[in-house]
């Protein structure tokens, strides 16, 4: 079966980190939501599909690529962004009877499987997957089917399925619309607790699997690891970090030393200076969201949050003693 995704969300409500990226690459446990979501449709035996990317975001072909490395061929249609599902359907020209359509910039776990074995049960082949009462981003339908407009995005957060639309509960996968910087930290949290359904973090796993950890990453053995983390590839934790309940540290971060990082992302590339303490909060670069309490700021001070492309901050500290990946 032929799959169109639609991954070309804007992401203007995730101010004011709505300039870091568009919400399909935005990274979830070291992966960017649209690779989840084509590993997902390689489970269900997609092997050809089209991508639908915003013309603000012209590197995201880049990034995925041509999708050998998920096993799906994929070609992509630009849009200028969060365009109408009939729009973008007749642009694809598709040359399937049925069509898997699925949005590829929400964070959902795998269903794709369930969604295409329902569909071939149901006498029309028409299906809209549902978790609780929301519309779970992905559906079979015909190419010409009216309820393919059920996964705009605008239509989407306000979740009204018509009532006769068919549709099968999802309940246990896991569904985050990434609508806003709390929403993407929650569903990092959730993520990392195993909350999204057969979604593989980047990384390798200790056999507890209380740790992942990508290549070439350090950890001082004076840090102190409780609960769950997930180290990026090229990251460094130096001496004396605590990590606590449930942390994703990025691709290339340095965590310096003393550093008390609890229940937070720390997005890649990101320098989190020495003794500074991380509460319910998402770092990145100099910016620093905090939502517990709602708010946000840039620090100024290059010694207690930055980012890491000009070197500053690698300079600021020696390195550690550590056990590398």
């Amino acid at each position: 079966m032929e799959a169109l995704i639609l991954a070309d969300r804007l992401g203007e409500e995730l101010a004011p980190l709505d300039g870091y990226d568009c919400p399909a690459l935005l990274p979830v446990t070291g992966k960017a939501v649209l690779e989840h979501c084509l590993e997902d449709l390689w489970e269900a035996g997609v092997r050809a599909a089209t991508v639908a990317f915003p013309a603000t975001h012209p590197h995201l072909p880049a990034r995925i690529g041509d999708g050998s490395r998920f096993g799906i061929q994929l070609r992509y249609l630009q849009t200028t962004g969060e365009s109408w599902p009939a729009e973008i359907i007749s642009r694809a020209q598709l040359r399937e009877d049925r069509v898997l359509l699925v949005r590829g910039d929400l964070m959902r776990g795998r269903s794709a499987r369930l969604i295409r074995d329902a569909a071939a049960r149901h006498p029309a082949g028409t299906v809209h997957g549902l978790i609780g009462r929301s519309h779970a981003g992905i559906a079979i339908c015909s190419p010409g089917d009216r309820t393919a407009s059920c996964l705009d995005w605008a239509l989407l957060r306000e979740s009204n399925l018509p009532a006769a639309t068919p549709a099968i509960g999802i309940d246990h996968a896991g569904l985050s619309l990434m609508d806003s910087p709390t929403a993407w930290h929650r569903a990092g949290m959730l993520a990392l607790a195993g909350r999204f359904r057969g979604i593989l973090p980047a990384g390798r796993a200790s056999d507890d699997g209380t740790l992942i950890r990508g290549p070439q990453s350090s950890i001082a053995r004076s840090a102190v690891i409780e609960g769950q983390a997930r180290i990026g590839s090229g990251a460094s934790l130096r001496d004396d970090v605590v990590l606590a309940g449930h942390v994703d540290i990025g691709d290339g971060c340095v965590i310096d030393s003393g550093a008390e990082i609890s229940d937070s992302l720390v997005l890649p590339g990101t320098y989190v200076g020495r003794g500074v303490r991380l509460r319910n909060a998402i770092a990145c670069g100099s910016w620093l969201l905090r939502l517990d309490l709602g708010t946000s700021e840039q620090v100024d001070d290059p010694l207690l949050l930055d980012g890491l492309r000009g070197g500053r901050a690698q300079a600021a500290s020696r390195p550690a003693a550590t056990t590398p990946a």
